[in-house]
C-alpha cells in the first residue's frame, strides 16, 4: 500500500506580536520562528526581530497590548527599533529558504492561524513560503478539555511572557506534551494497518477489480 510519508517534512513554528487583533488598523511588531524535524527536534532558530512602529500604529496599539509591551520592556524596543516590515520579511524569507523548499512545511502555533493573516497582510513572500496547511497546538488543547476534561489540569501552564521566541518555545514544549501523552505509539497502531494475503494480490483477484477499486 502507498502512503505519503511526512515524518521527514519539517514544521515552521512562527509567533507573531501584533499591536492588536484587527489586522486593518494593527501591525506585527515582533516576529520569531523556530524550524523543528516532525519529532520536535530544534533545527534552527531566528532570533526576535523587533520592528519599529510609527506613531500612528503606536496610537493604534489596544491598551492590553500597552500594558503588557510595557511590562516585559518590548514598547520600548519597538519604539528604538529602526527596522521595516519590509526588512524583517526579508530577513524571515532568507531564514526559511535555507532550511526549506517552497510550500513544503505547515505553519505551526498556538492560535496560529491569527498570525497567519497578519503576515499574509504584511508579509506576503513569508505566506507563499508555507504550506496551506497548519497545525494549530490550540486546537489540541481544545480538544483535550472536551475529550479528557479531567485530565486538563495537567496540560502545560504558560509563562504568559508575550514575547515571541519565548512564547514559540511554550508552544513547542507543549505539542511535545501531547504527543507523549495522548499520543499511541506507532506499534500500538499496528492493528489499523492493511493485512494483504497471497489471495488478495493474485492474478485472478486482480483482474476481478474494476476501475472504482484503483
Amino acid at each position: 500500500m502507498l502512503y505519503f510519508d511526512f515524518s521527514h517534512v519539517f514544521l515552521v513554528s512562527v509567533d507573531c506580536e501584533m499591536t492588536g487583533l484587527d489586522y486593518n488598523v494593527n501591525k506585527i511588531c515582533e516576529i520569531a520562528c523556530i524550524i523543528t524535524e516532525a519529532d520536535l527536534t530544534v533545527v534552527d532558530e531566528l532570533s526576535p526581530i523587533i520592528i519599529g512602529m510609527s506613531k500612528e500604529d503606536l496610537v493604534n496599539m489596544n491598551a492590553w497590548c500597552k500594558k503588557t509591551f510595557k511590562k516585559n520592556g518590548l514598547l520600548e524596543k519597538i519604539q528604538n527599533s529602526q527596522i521595516t516590515t519590509a526588512e524583517a520579511e526579508e530577513k524571515v524569507l532568507q531564514f526559511l529558504q535555507k532550511h526549506t523548499e517552497k510550500f513544503t512545511c505547515a505553519l505551526a502555533g498556538n492560535s496560529v492561524n491569527m498570525d497567519r493573516v497578519f503576515i499574509e497582510r504584511e508579509m506576503p513572500k513569508v505566506a507563499k513560503h508555507f504550506h496551506y496547511r497548519t497545525v494549530d497546538v490550540s486546537s489540541f488543547k481544545e480538544m483535550i478539555r472536551r475529550w479528557y476534561p479531567q485530565h486538563f489540569n495537567s496540560v502545560p501552564k504558560k509563562a504568559l511572557l508575550h514575547r515571541s521566541l519565548d512564547d514559540i518555545r511554550e508552544s513547542i514544549e507543549e505539542l511535545r506534551w501531547y504527543h507523549e501523552n495522548f499520543f499511541k505509539k506507532p506499534d500500538e497502531l499496528n492493528h489499523l494497518l492493511p493485512e494483504f494475503s497471497d489471495e488478495q494480490d493474485s492474478p485472478s483477484k486482480k483482474k476481478s477489480r474494476s476501475s472504482d477499486d484503483i
